[in-house]
């Protein structure tokens, strides 16, 4: 095997020719970062540009689909960033991303070295799980596959070296080598899932042919109505088989599989108190506090309200980061009630090794259980909001709200009607902002017929949370974003004072309510857009669509993409609406037949809580019709005209 070979594949490989122009665009300058650590809207471009890989989902014309508003949204480019994190080739210094003087160094070798450090990186490095974040037990196949890397690899050159390898048989194969029970294989959303399957016959294919490891066969399958590619066979490459035999061969760097060493309780306690005395909570918080709580936490909410509780004390990205970090540390290397008495590290080892762990009740002194408690006494006295950088601002929660919200979880636990409606009245007496315990009252009231009590409620709310904004927050400039966790409870209020004033006092009186829920919240995370334009429509407002729309360019939400097209018919503009139509008509189509139907019954699965809705299936045809009909049906001509696009 010569080098010509690898310096082809390096050459073929999009996927490391992108990650090298990342790192020659670092070369160059700095990459400006965002509070969060992500790379700023101006810098995702500027890479794309540099990178041969398209960002964008795009249509038939080339036309990007959606809009980028977040590092998160481009998996791509989180790929090559964890390659250029876990190398140590990029560093983040003052809100920004620099090249590292090893990234410097790399970047003088010949460019097959480069290439098979890259694979080392990838495949011994970067954690799987991160690549292919499923979530759920998907996770727990990747991580068994993961820790046996060697073995894998060994498999695919025995079975895959100098023929076509069905990736059925392989499952079946690695199943049985690396002993991957069926109870691990088994999925929780459909009976016939696989995990083992999906991460065989998919992932792992697709991230080997990107570094030109393997060549793929596909075919077709169909499943109901759909027609899809499957990958069916697969066959290492000169430079696959050249480079599974090295790493083999040669001494290997340590695993992501074999567990990182324990870090022991005191190498713990210094991290937290570390943390503590940077964010000056000495004496109010110990690290006897944070394990207890972490020994108490749920499995799925304990670590996010640990970030809740400790953000708001930071300062810059590098505070941020400490306390992720910190507590991530003491989130899987301390002991977990749901995990009687282990640690996640502990746990995942147990599993690797298939020998059981036995583990005391950890003793500590801490009488704390909830995350709240943590700082119970450095809280405000009162809810108030502030900024939290970047323009953002957040809801600083109070201890009487903790409690509030402790308490209306007990209550709701209870389901008698009455007596929920005096205690929640108790409850509101000593915390008038805790607004989910106001809509919950505001329901019972009506569910009593005494509507009366239910709007002053809601007015009165509405007007307590309005005087919590400062008068520095400037509205268009400044926003109130979902992302911050505390804000979800109001926004969510907000939505539905919007709604109360919509049903009480008339459509067009709930439209500046809803504008302002944008202003506050661009992303607009719970649909308003979709609720604004048919308000628009019903008023006679098609231009205001078309403003709106251009604040979501490529958004293909069914109220305000098929409102657009009514909005340009309205406006005598049926040629541009014509357009319009037929350039997203595959995703519009199944609307405009449900406008255009006979009858209209709800498909089966609507009102279902678990399944959610699918994206251009009945359902989501059905409840746009619902929403949007009255608009439709009140346009002179625009149906007969519909039947002609």
């Amino acid at each position: 095997m010569s080098n010509k070979s690898i310096y082809q594949s390096a050459q073929k490989s999009i996927i490391f020719q992108d990650y090298i122009r990342l790192l020659r665009l670092l070369e160059k300058r700095p990459l400006a970062l965002t509070q969060t650590g992500n790379l700023t809207l101006k810098e995702i471009d500027e890479v794309h540009k540099a990178c041969e890989f398209d960002f964008y989902h795009r249509n038939k014309d080339g036309t990007p689909m959606f809009s980028i508003r977040s590092e998160d949204e481009v998996p791509y480019l989180r790929h090559l960033r964890q390659l250029a994190k876990v190398s140590k080739f990029a560093t983040e210094r003052k809100h920004k991303l620099w090249l590292s003087k090893k990234g410097k160094e790399f970047l003088q070798q010949p460019l097959e070295e480069q290439f098979l450090l890259t694979l080392k990186k990838q495949f011994f490095y970067c954690n799987w799980l991160y690549l292919f974040p499923f979530g759920g037990r998907r996770e727990e196949v990747l991580e068994k596959l993961q820790y046996q890397t060697l073995k894998l690899l060994t498999l695919w050159l025995e079975h895959a070296a100098d023929k076509w390898y069905d990736l059925k048989q392989m499952t079946e194969n690695t199943a049985q080598e690396l002993s991957i029970a069926p109870e691990l294989r088994a999925g929780y959303s459909t009976s016939n899932e696989d995990l083992l399957t999906s991460a065989l016959e998919w992932l792992l294919p697709t991230i080997l042919e990107k570094f030109d490891l393997i060549e793929l066969r596909t075919k077709k399958e169909r499943m109901r109505s759909w027609t899809f590619t499957k990958i069916d066979k697969v066959k290492l490459t000169i430079t696959g088989k050249h480079v599974l035999e090295l790493f083999l061969e040669v001494d290997q760097p340590r695993l992501i599989g074999k567990i990182p060493a324990n870090i022991p309780v005191d190498e713990i306690d210094k991290q937290i108190n570390h943390m503590i005395k940077t964010l000056k909570l000495e004496g109010q918080v110990t690290s006897d506090d944070i394990k207890n709580i972490v020994y108490h936490s749920p499995k799925s909410t304990g670590s996010t309200d640990l970030l809740n509780i400790f953000m708001p004390f930071t300062n810059d990205q590098k505070q941020m980061k400490l306390v992720m970090e910190t507590l991530q540390t003491a989130w899987n290397y301390s002991p977990h009630q749901s995990l009687n008495n282990l640690s996640p590290h502990q746990k995942v080892l147990e599993f690797q090794t298939g020998k059981k762990i036995k583990a005391d009740k950890p003793n500590y002194d801490s009488t704390k259980t909830k995350a709240y408690e943590l700082i119970a006494d450095s809280l405000p006295l009162n809810i108030n909001i502030s900024s939290w950088g970047d323009n953002h601002w957040g809801v600083n929660l109070s201890h009487s709200y903790y409690l509030a919200e402790k308490e209306l979880e007990r209550i709701r636990e209870q389901g008698e009607i009455h007596q929920a409606e005096s205690e929640i009245e108790q409850l509101l007496k000593r915390e008038p902002l805790c607004l989910p315990a106001v809509l919950d009252l505001s329901y019972i009231y009506r569910e009593l017929d005494q509507a009366s009590k239910a709007n002053l409620l809601m007015e009165y709310a509405h007007k307590q949370l309005l005087q919590l904004f400062p008068e520095k927050f400037i509205p268009g400039k400044d926003t109130f974003p979902w992302s911050i966790h505390s804000n979800r409870p109001f926004l969510t209020f907000l939505l539905e004072y919007a709604s109360y004033i919509y049903h009480q006092h008339g459509v067009k009186k709930s439209i500046p309510h809803l504008e302002r829920m944008i202003e506050l919240n661009p992303n607009d995370n719970q649909g308003v857009r979709g609720l604004l334009t048919t308000i628009y429509l019903l008023t006679g407002q098609p231009a205001k669509v078309l403003k709106l729309s251009e604040k979501f360019p490529n958004d293909l939400l069914p109220e305000l993409a098929m409102g657009k097209v009514l909005a340009l018919y309205k406006l005598d503009r049926a040629d541009e609406a014509q357009k319009y139509y037929q350039k997203y008509t595959q995703y519009l189509k199944h609307l405009r037949a449900e406008l255009l139907a006979t009858t209209h019954q709800p498909p089966p699965e609507s009102g279902s809580q678990s399944s959610g809705v699918l994206v251009g299936g009945p359902e989501e045809a059905w409840l746009f019709w619902k929403a949007q009909h009255a608009a439709w049906d009140g346009t002179k001509g625009v149906i007969e005209w519909l039947k002609t696009l």
